[in-house]
């Protein structure tokens, strides 16, 4: 029943309005029970934001630490500040957190830099990002040959739900990511460099996609397999000059480097040692967190059985196998909770589903139902 449904609209617009309506009720809720309170989606916490200096229209709960979006506010309201505490928020790591400038900066430039209004726009950009990889998943799986309404799966990721209600930067990034896939696959290639410098500012681990284009591109030139790897690898030049600049423009202004500070990684060359290790210092695990470790389980495995058969391009291959790789290196700090690996793994999601959607196989079926049973489990969980 629901293939037949799927053959009966086929249109990027019908994806982007079922995640306008189920987002935008979501979002409806929320405020609903925040008292139509936009900073509270902010969670800033007495900890990291003092209450007697911050603006007003800014909530901050008492004896808490608050959660990342606090720091994404700041920045928003300053985004190329020099600062650790401005506007009553310190900056718990700053070279970390100014390294994903791309969210506040859009924040930044829609809201004039009002306090009034960022809490506002931080929501707003994410539920506008949301709607639009709607969209764009389902223009990209219409040059797979594949009925755009699949691609809802990709908008109703569970994880997206956790990174709306806080206001974080996954959602953004994903968007950028599958902006940069759709221009490298219509050959537009100013607009492919301008989304990959977006890409990269957005979250440092994007950087791996600019990685899988140019190790895909020089495959295909050494195979005589595409004539236009030259504009590919062209339009990679801005994006990467632009992440080194800021990277060292961070350093001479915080004294050291970001990509050395995070505590998300492994120090052990073990697969999966975060995972294993985390679960031993968990008191208590609920039978909810294994669901959702079967869920990326059974992601990969179906995964990489599709590999095979996907003929999707080498460059999505390539980025699912490096994602995968940045997968089995998480640390326990990750695999601590739920809000923290389901989004983190935003990105090994929509590469999964890019490979996974165009081989049609009946055994696909089991992540899709799993992925909206989450969505909708979680949703209820925090409405």
């Amino acid at each position: 029943m629901l293939k037949n449904f799927f053959k009966k609209i086929n249109s990027p617009w019908a994806v982007f309005i079922l995640t306008a309506i189920f987002y935008g009720f979501f979002i409806s809720l929320q405020l609903i029970n925040n008292n139509y309170d936009f900073s509270r989606f902010v969670v800033a916490g007495d900890k990291f934001s003092d209450v007697k200096e911050v603006f007003p229209n800014l909530t901050v709960e008492k004896n808490s630490w608050g959660y990342d979006g606090q720091f994404y506010y700041r920045l928003a309201l300053n985004p190329f500040t020099k600062n650790q505490t401005e506007y009553g928020v310190r900056l718990d790591l700053p070279a970390l957190r100014q390294q994903r400038i791309a969210y506040p900066l859009v924040v930044w430039l829609l809201s004039f830099s009002q306090p009034a209004l960022v809490p506002i726009f931080l929501l707003i950009v994410n539920y506008l990002a949301l709607c639009t990889i709607g969209w764009l998943a389902g223009k990209v799986l219409q040059l797979f040959n594949v009925n755009a309404l699949w691609g809802i799966f990709l908008s109703f990721y569970p994880g997206f739900l956790f990174t709306l209600s806080r206001d974080l930067t996954e959602i953004l990034a994903v968007f950028f990511l599958l902006a940069s896939l759709f221009f490298y696959k219509t050959n537009k290639y100013f607009f492919l460099s301008l989304a990959l410098i977006f890409t990269v500012l957005t979250r440092e681990t994007n950087f791996i996609f600019l990685i899988a284009l140019f190790v895909a591109s020089l495959y295909l030139y050494w195979s005589k397999k595409e004539r236009n790897y030259k504009l590919v690898l062209y339009s990679s030049i801005a994006p990467v000059l632009v992440f080194l600049f800021w990277h060292f423009y961070l350093h001479s202004v915080w004294g050291t480097w970001p990509l050395f500070i995070d505590s998300h990684f492994n120090t052990y060359l073990i697969p999966l040692y975060g995972l294993i290790s985390s679960l031993l210092i968990i008191k208590t695990i609920n039978s909810f967190y294994w669901l959702e470790i079967g869920f990326l389980a059974t992601l990969i495995l179906i995964s990489v059985y599709s590999l095979k058969f996907s003929k999707v391009d080498l460059v999505i291959k390539i980025s699912w196998f490096f994602y995968f790789i940045l997968f089995l290196s998480f640390s326990k700090n990750i695999w601590v909770e739920d809000w923290t690996f389901l989004r983190v793994v935003a990105d090994l999601y929509l590469f999964s589903l890019l490979i996974i959607l165009p081989t049609k196989r009946k055994i696909n079926n089991l992540i899709y139902f799993y992925a909206l049973f989450l969505w909708l489990r979680i949703f209820l969980r925090l409405t």
